[in-house]
């Protein structure tokens, strides 16, 4: 399902946070840094 919703537009990024679960700014914050920097540009 989410490898089609990329489909839906070419400027995107598809990240697995493994080690997450429901709580990705508390176990793997980095990826909320990054993705927060990417969309700001």
């Amino acid at each position: 399902m989410h490898r089609g919703i990329l489909r839906l537009s070419s400027n995107n990024k598809f990240v697995i946070a493994e080690q997450s679960g429901h709580y990705i700014q508390k176990y793997e914050p980095y990826y909320v840094k990054d993705a927060i920097k990417w969309i700001i540009g």
